[in-house]
């Protein structure tokens, strides 16, 4: 038996953006109040990228940063060749290898397809502002910015991001050759086998080493793993505590009774509580807790063992020794020779867009339902971006948000907080429903 306590993080809760599950499970595991040198890294990052939106109304810091991840991870896979770009792309040529080649193959067809599709909707100018990305220039424009983020990120583009901040991907071997931890549906099972004793003794080594995160992909779903252990090593702990406290005294009062007092810890509980004390080792699937963070729900929840199913994955990434974060120079350097000309690109939109803006109110009215109609009427008599952005992007939107509302309900059926009277008390930290609405396309912009 280990009496050693469990690490359970305490690492901060943040909400995110609609399929933005992964970006926010990764800057909640970057735990940014103990890292003061990344924070003020994705600040003066986001300063520079919420100018090319012109005007924005995003206040949520983790909501700001994960635009400024999404930001960092399309310069980081895209294909200029621009100054300072030749230094992004060693970095993560070295480190990824052929992997991260992969990732901007996988990176430009996608952004092919955005193409396509804005296209294949008659949207010829914002199929232009792609162009501007795919065609060996890497700008970003917040149209293109905002469909990525709205797009759930794979285990590679999330391998991309950890390594900004200096974690590299720790392979395991897998069956599916992910290089995740996961567990098969034999292991699934009440009985514990060895493989399963294996596997989760892995888990609990690195969730209690503070050089290793761990992100958690829950089929469609990725969360932040606070802690990973069994309830009776939490027991464990507490009545060591107890019975330390308890024979401390007995040594104050009396030095005649110091030798039976200052038995081995392990040596007393064995003769204190032998009933139980084999059961206290004893694998239960209901007493393996898994302590997380889940950015759906805006809440820390606590799964038992039973809770997991074949398809979710715990990748492991470990903090390199001895390295530094001089490539957040790198980017910020590269990023403010982009920033010009995106904002620029922008700038040209929106004025084009305006003269054009009676026509397509007109064209969409009779496209969309009646609540549509009343979300977009306001447009009729303004051009601004705001009402421009907001008329082309709503019927988009009302899908995704929906598709967004039940993800959070399937997550929500999924997760179980344990009500075992044997399993860790936590403190819920929990927000009014209001601030957990997912921030609107044009929630960004000003009204005026």
């Amino acid at each position: 038996m280990s009496s050693k306590k469990p690490l359970i993080r305490n690492i901060p809760t943040y909400t995110q953006h609609p399929n933005g599950c992964g970006l926010s499970a990764l800057l909640m595991l970057l735990d940014l109040p103990q890292n003061k040198e990344i924070e003020d890294f994705l600040q003066k990052t986001w300063n520079k990228v919420k100018l090319i939106f012109l005007k924005t109304k995003f206040e949520q810091k983790e909501l700001q940063y994960a635009i400024a991840l999404q930001y960092l991870l399309l310069k980081a896979v895209g294909y200029s060749s621009k100054e300072g770009k030749d230094q992004i792309y060693s970095f993560f040529s070295d480190r990824l290898n052929y992997t991260y080649e992969d990732i901007r193959v996988m990176n430009s067809f996608n952004q092919e397809q955005f193409h396509k599709a804005m296209l294949d909707q008659g949207k010829l100018k914002e199929g232009y502002l792609y162009l501007n990305y795919t065609q060996d220039r890497d700008y970003i424009t917040p149209i293109m910015l905002m469909e990525n983020i709205h797009t759930m990120k794979t285990d590679l583009e999330l391998k991309i991001l950890a390594e900004i901040f200096n974690y590299e991907f720790l392979y395991q071997d897998s069956e599916d050759m992910t290089g995740a931890i996961y567990f098969t549906q034999k292991e699934l099972k009440k009985k514990i086998s060895q493989n399963t004793k294996v596997k989760w003794n892995k888990l609990e080594q690195f969730a209690n080493n503070p050089d290793y995160i761990i992100i958690y992909g829950q089929y469609y779903h990725w969360l932040s793993i606070r802690g990973i252990y069994r309830t009776s090593q939490l027991a464990d702990k507490e009545r060591i505590k107890q019975l330390e406290t308890q024979n401390g005294s007995n040594i104050e009062e009396s030095s005649t009774e110091k030798s039976e007092s200052t038995k081995s810890t392990l040596e007393v509980i064995q003769d204190i509580f032998e009933d139980d004390f084999f059961d206290m080792k004893e694998w239960n699937y209901k007493k393996m807790m898994i302590d997380l963070n889940d950015p759906a729900l805006n809440e820390r929840v606590i799964l038992d063992f039973q809770s997991l199913s074949e398809s979710d994955r715990f990748y492991i990434f470990k903090k390199r020794a001895n390295s530094n974060f001089q490539i957040f120079e790198t980017f910020l350097n590269h990023l403010t020779h982009d920033i010009k000309h995106e904002i620029a690109l922008w700038k040209d939109y929106v004025e084009n867009k305006g003269k054009k803006t009676s026509r397509n109110i007109k064209r969409s009215q009779n496209e969309t339902s009646d609540d549509i109609t009343k979300d977009t009427s306001a447009a009729n008599s303004d051009d601004s971006e705001a009402k421009i952005l907001h008329l082309e992007q709503t019927i988009n939107y009302i899908d995704k948000k929906e598709r967004h509302e039940q993800s959070k309900i399937a997550a929500a059926g999924q997760i179980k907080l344990s009500s075992k009277k044997d399993a860790p008390k936590f403190k819920v930290n929990s927000k009014s429903k209001k601030s957990n609405e997912p921030p609107m396309f044009w929630d960004m912009m000003d009204d005026d």
